[in-house]
C-alpha cells in the first residue's frame, strides 16, 4: 500500500486479490465501520459490476457463477441461518455444529461462502456470502425441494419433554404445532412459552426447517422455512423501489399482518431488509 500505513493481510486474501509488490489497494466504505478491500486496478470493475466476461453471457448464464456445494455443506449453511445474526459468535456456532459440521465449517471460511467478521466489541461474527445466501437458503424456490422435506419433526415425546420441563401445559403445546403446520408461521407472547416450543421442535430447528426471532414488539416469531420461500419474493417485492408499511405490504400481497412481519423479522435477522421505523420496512 502506497503513501500509507503499512499493514499486514492473511495469505489467502493476498493470494485471492491476487496482489503483487508494488499493487496499490484502496478501501471503500461500505457502511459504518466496514470497508471494501480491493486492488486499484480493480476499482472500475468492482463499481460497473464488469468483468471479462461479455455482459449477454453474464446474463445468459446467472446460475453458473455460484459455485457448487455439496449436501454436508448446504447443511451447515442451515444451520448458521437458524442462528439470530446477532447471536452468530464463534461460541454460539460452536455448540450448533457437530465434529464433521465444524470441519465442513472451517471449509466454508476458507472458500470465503462463511464470512466472519468482528463487532464493535471485536467478537467474532459470521454471514453467509448473499450469492450463496439467495443460490441456497432463503430464495430457493420451495418446488425444488422434496415436499416431505417441510413436515415438522414431531413425535409426541418431545413435545411431553417440552411441556415437562417449562409451565406451559402439552395442549398449549400441541395447538401452536398444529397452528404453525398449517398456517406456516406463529406468533408467542411469552419467553416460556417460546421456549417450550422451541425444545418441541429441536430437531426441525437443527434441520433447518423452522426459524425464529424475537422482535422489538417484544413478541416471539416462529416461521417455517417453506412460508418464508413461498413469501419472500412477493414481499420483497413491495419494497424493492421505497420503504413500505406492513399494512400496505399485507394488503398487496393478501397476507395477515402478522403473517408479512414474521418473515420481514427473519428476513432483517439476516440483513436482507432494514426495519427504518415501527412496522417500516425497506430493503437493505
Amino acid at each position: 500500500m502506497k503513501d500509507g500505513l503499512a499493514i499486514s493481510m492473511p495469505r489467502e486474501v493476498v493470494k485471492t486479490l491476487g496482489i503483487r509488490e508494488g499493487d496499490d489497494i484502496d478501501f471503500i466504505q461500505y457502511k459504518d465501520s466496514y470497508y471494501i478491500i480491493a486492488k486499484r486496478s480493480d476499482i472500475a470493475k468492482l463499481i460497473t459490476g464488469s468483468s471479462a466476461q461479455p455482459q449477454a453471457q453474464q446474463q445468459a448464464k446467472p446460475a453458473a457463477n455460484v459455485p457448487k456445494l455439496s449436501e454436508a455443506e448446504i447443511n451447515v449453511l442451515k444451520k448458521l441461518d437458524t442462528l439470530r445474526y446477532s447471536m452468530r459468535t464463534t461460541p454460539e456456532v460452536a455448540k450448533i455444529l457437530g465434529k464433521d459440521e465444524r470441519i465442513t465449517f472451517k471449509q466454508l471460511e476458507k472458500k470465503h461462502v462463511i464470512v466472519p467478521f468482528k463487532d464493535e466489541q471485536q467478537k467474532t461474527h459470521y454471514s453467509i456470502q448473499k450469492m450463496f445466501y439467495d443460490n441456497y437458503l432463503m430464495r430457493k424456490k420451495p418446488t425444488e425441494q422434496p415436499k416431505q422435506e417441510y413436515k415438522l419433526n414431531l413425535s409426541k415425546g418431545r413435545v411431553e419433554e417440552a411441556a415437562k420441563s417449562s409451565t406451559t401445559p402439552m395442549t398449549a403445546i400441541e395447538k401452536y404445532m398444529d397452528t404453525l403446520q398449517d398456517a406456516g408461521y406463529i406468533v408467542v407472547p411469552t419467553e416460556s412459552e417460546a421456549s417450550a416450543i422451541s425444545a418441541a421442535l429441536e430437531d426441525s430447528i437443527r434441520r433447518g426447517l423452522v426459524v425464529g426471532t424475537r422482535a422489538f414488539n417484544k413478541k416471539f416469531y416462529i416461521v417455517m422455512r417453506s412460508f418464508i420461500n413461498a413469501n419472500t419474493s412477493a414481499i420483497t417485492a413491495q419494497i424493492a423501489d421505497k420503504s413500505s408499511s406492513v399494512p400496505v405490504i399485507a394488503k398487496a400481497c393478501k397476507l395477515d399482518e402478522e403473517a408479512v412481519r414474521a418473515v420481514l423479522y427473519i428476513l432483517a435477522e439476516s440483513g436482507e431488509v432494514t426495519e427504518v421505523r415501527k412496522d417500516i420496512f425497506r430493503l437493505a
